[in-house]
């Protein structure tokens, strides 16, 4: 292969080399996102009916989740954490649920109270599921 260019240098990622500018990126991320979110809560309640959710309510929301990724993005090492712990919970409960359960799991949110979500595999993974992200969005809110 005569006269073949030399294959192209990989492409740098962009990943940053201090911790300063991972946190000047990740704050620079929240507050694009938050104001996405501001602008998107705007637009929805501009478009819900008076008996829809009321621009105050929804303004609480878009704080409330400015504030969570706030919090997160000062400690990227915990969402980072966090998010490795939630995919091998997920790939632990999708193995798990594949399983055919030996006796039905006593599960406290009586809104799985029905035998089908311990009967039906898939119905299984997402009763499992729903409690494993409720209880994850919580460590991330209280961590």
């Amino acid at each position: 292969m005569t006269g073949a260019d030399p294959p192209a240098p990989m492409p740098k990622n962009g990943t940053p080399r201090n911790e300063k500018e991972v946190h000047s990126r990740l704050r620079d991320a929240n507050d694009r996102l938050a104001a996405e979110l501001r602008a998107s809560n705007a637009r929805l309640a501009a478009s819900v009916p008076p008996e829809g959710a009321s621009p105050q309510v929804m303004a609480g929301f878009a704080e409330a989740y400015r504030a969570w990724l706030e919090s997160l993005s000062a400690k990227p090492e915990t969402l980072l954490d966090l998010q490795n712990r939630y995919m091998q919970e997920q790939f632990r409960l999708w193995a798990r649920a594949l399983e055919p359960a030996a006796q039905p799991e006593a599960v406290q949110d009586k809104r799985f109270s029905a035998p089908e979500w311990n009967d039906l595999p898939v119905f299984r993974y997402f009763r499992d599921s729903y409690i494993a992200t409720a209880r994850m969005m919580m460590e991330a809110v209280d961590g």
